[in-house]
């Protein structure tokens, strides 16, 4: 699924596939780019084709470091 969301990611010129954490029974995969609804439109098909994972998406809006506007979104 990493390699997937990495290529989508730069196919679509939408920002760039950042890195993973895995601990605790979580995975978080880092992403950045300008606009993040259009990013995660790129990955949402990914990451909701396989019904046996569920999570959440953080999305923020604003530069790194801002107290920004946030939205998460359940898949």
């Amino acid at each position: 699924m990493e390699e997937d969301i990495r290529q989508a990611v730069e196919s679509a010129g939408v920002g760039e596939f950042d890195g993973d954490e895995f601990g605790g029974g979580k995975v978080v995969l880092f992403m950045y780019g300008a606009d993040a609804d259009k990013l995660f439109a790129v990955v949402e098909p990914i990451l909701r084709r396989d019904s046996s994972y569920s999570g959440h998406a953080v999305l923020r809006y604003g530069e790194p470091g801002e107290s920004t506007r946030r939205r998460e979104v359940d898949f």
